[in-house]
């Protein structure tokens, strides 16, 4: 038996439940029912789970078991935990730091301390790694290196983030090796680990103003195995300062031997070179480049709807903003990916979500902040008119309104784009901050892959639907 079909006889056994009406109640032959029950044969959907569940009159905790279950036996365990994790992330990721520190409370090295310090307590890292990032902070070319896995201490991360609160004019640079799983590895918490990794690696990427952050990666192994001697454990260290820590984060060693500390920076450059970057800042319109953008599919996961390509050359050279570098390189680039968009027989799937078609045709609405000034809504709704033509009439676009909103505070504006499984570009477009991200590692442009293109029917209105609800959302707004 599946355990779909084990935890669902687990509640009819409960409940005493008379199988002939309950097939009755959920519309389905008594002997396809008695088949679901027994495990050989799956419910035909989500919905009809649903239905199930109202009939046996569960609690919103045995519902989402029962709901868990059925996704698990149709995906397979670690398939559903990989979309989990995915799901997530979009709906709980942010560049914000969870904690604040108070830097002017860190106190310098004691220069005539001990060379090797024993760190007793989680509290002890903490402030070694304080004392380490103001140090570097207060140089003129600050280098941190890391070599640690954001699971063994998450603190180090969020101190990272905060290090915009140090006063200092200077950028600085962190280099960080990790490694990552080939084989969609779940933590304890049934979470994909490489996912919980990117969480803590993309804000630190995106924090670019005052740190210059480049993760590496590599999958578990490196071929000369005295790379990894070298390490000790996990590490973060400077040219001064060498903080060694082991696999839970809180015991170490904070080690001032030079010596030492060469050693490790020599090891650490050695085993960089069988790393690649796990992302990589891009050009901040390399979405529009027609190489890239004509593929066997294109994924777009936004809150709003992506309405870049059906503007106008006029409505774009009416509101492109003054300061903007370059602008006739820009239109003529613009001018290009049109073309090749509107003729290319490319699938194209179209996430948005119905609050996000709303906040654009609202009254005050903005959108692409960082290269247009606002836009009339006269014009918004022209370009949305546009938008469900396109949706309407190209069999290839297969437009998809999300019924749940994601993180709608920090995906306003930005979203996922995904050409072919090789190309998965994250866009953070917030005010007038635009800047492209890709994602270069294969797992995870894997897992956001599956992701977007297994999500059910369940999560979003079908092409028809989410066709007439766009509709009833222009008719409003024209009146």
């Amino acid at each position: 038996m599946s355990r779909f079909s084990e935890i669902l006889s687990h509640f009819i056994f409960d409940k005493q439940i008379r199988i002939p009406d309950m097939a009755v109640y959920c519309n389905m032959n008594r002997s396809t029912l008695y088949k679901v029950i027994n495990g050989k044969r799956s419910a035909s959907s989500l919905a009809q789970v649903k239905t199930m569940a109202q009939y046996l009159h569960m609690t919103p905790d045995e519902t989402a078991k029962l709901l868990e279950a059925y996704q698990i036996t149709r995906l397979g365990e670690k398939a559903y935990y990989r979309m989990k994790s995915v799901d997530s992330f979009l709906r709980g990721f942010s560049v914000v730091s969870k904690n604040t520190f108070n830097w002017n409370g860190v106190m310098p090295f004691n220069q005539n301390g001990p060379v090797i310090e024993n760190l007793n307590s989680q509290y002890a890292i903490i402030q070694v790694v304080e004392k380490i990032l103001k140090h570097e902070k207060n140089k003129e070319k600050g280098k941190v290196y890391l070599n640690i896995q954001p699971d063994t201490a998450p603190y180090v991360f969020d101190i990272l983030l905060n290090t915009e609160r140090l006063e200092s004019q200077t950028k600085l640079e962190i280099e960080h090796i990790l490694y990552l799983h080939g084989d969609g590895r779940l933590n304890d918490r049934n979470e994909d680990l490489n996912i919980t990794y990117l969480q803590s690696v993309l804000p630190l990427f995106l924090h670019n103003h005052y740190i210059d952050y480049r993760p590496y990666y590599y999958y578990e192994k490196i071929p000369d195995s005295d790379i990894h001697a070298a390490f000790f454990g996990f590490v973060l260290f400077t040219e001064d300062y060498l903080l060694v820590m082991d696999e839970t984060g809180s015991k170490g060693l904070m080690i001032k031997d030079a010596e030492t500390i060469q050693i490790c920076i020599e090891k650490f450059e050695e085993k960089k070179r069988f790393t690649r970057p796990m992302v990589e800042m891009a050009d901040n319109w390399q979405i529009l480049d027609p190489d890239i953008a004509c593929r066997e599919y294109e994924i777009y996961y936004r809150v709003d709807p992506f309405l870049l390509p059906h503007m106008s050359e006029q409505i774009m050279k009416k509101y492109i903003l003054d300061s903007m570098d370059n602008q006739s390189g820009f239109l003529q680039r613009y001018r290009k990916y049109k073309q090749n968009y509107f003729h290319r027989q490319t699938e194209q799937i179209l996430y948005c979500s119905l609050n996000g078609i709303r906040r654009v045709l609202d009254k005050d609405a903005q959108f692409f902040s960082s290269i247009l000034k606002p836009l009339s809504q006269e014009d918004r709704l022209h370009i949305m008119r546009r938008f469900y033509e396109y949706c309407r009439t190209n069999e290839t676009a297969d437009l998809r309104i999300l019924k749940e909103n994601t993180n709608t505070d920090f995906f306003r504006g930005g979203g996922y784009y995904l050409y072919d499984p090789n190309h998965l570009f994250f866009v953070y477009d917030i005010g007038n901050e635009h800047m492209v991200v890709e994602i270069k590692n294969e797992s995870l442009q894997e897992s956001f892959q599956y992701y977007f293109l297994h999500l059910t029917e369940d999560a979003y209105y079908a092409k028809e639907e989410g066709l007439d609800l766009l509709y009833q959302e222009l008719q409003k707004h024209t009146k």
